[in-house]
């Protein structure tokens, strides 16, 4: 693991984007990234106006949809709560 991985890793910073994909790593904590104050901060924003997280995946896949008026879809995937290697 890159020592920028560790450091992120460290702040709680567990978002990371490429393109426009969120990749996600287990903090292995509990943190307090979920709540209404975090959904106003990336609500109507760009998706790299904010650090990565998973609200500006939301909100920018329900832009895109009202935007085509066409269905969208969001995949997750991955090991949910696997332990640390």
């Amino acid at each position: 693991m890159s020592v920028l991985c560790v450091l992120r890793f460290e702040k709680g910073r567990i978002y990371s984007y490429i393109g426009e994909v969120v990749v996600s790593v287990n903090p292995y904590r509990a943190m307090n990234i979920y709540g209404r104050d975090t959904i106003e901060q990336y609500k109507g924003r760009e998706l790299y106006e904010r650090p990565p997280h998973l609200f500006a995946i939301a909100d920018a896949a329900y832009k895109a949809m009202k935007r085509r008026n066409k269905d969208t879809c969001i995949v997750i995937s991955g090991n949910m709560g696997s332990p640390p290697a």
